[in-house]
């Protein structure tokens, strides 16, 4: 099962077990008697999450500035003789 989704998947400790081969990163375990595990988890996923979505974002702007870039640069000259020149 591949899911490509941003998401937290939060089980009680009886089911992580099966779910972590399904959902790994993905999983925190919602343990009653350790609630900060839970905490500490769900702040971490969402950490990692926001970072992925900036570097898609970079990936995105400097895609963007590389076409500007490329139509805006200058384009050569061709001489054909001394006194006319042709362009691309």
């Amino acid at each position: 099962m591949a899911v490509h989704k941003d998401m937290v998947v939060m089980p009680y400790p009886a089911l992580a077990m099966q779910l972590q081969p399904l959902f790994g990163s993905k999983l925190v375990v919602l343990d009653p008697a350790n609630p900060d595990g839970a905490e500490i988890g769900i702040v971490q996923r969402l950490k990692t999450m926001n970072a992925q979505r900036n570097a898609k974002k970079a990936l995105l702007a400097l895609g963007a500035l590389t076409l500007g870039l490329l139509f805006s640069a200058p384009r050569p000259k061709l001489i054909l003789n001394e006194g006319a020149a042709l362009y691309d």
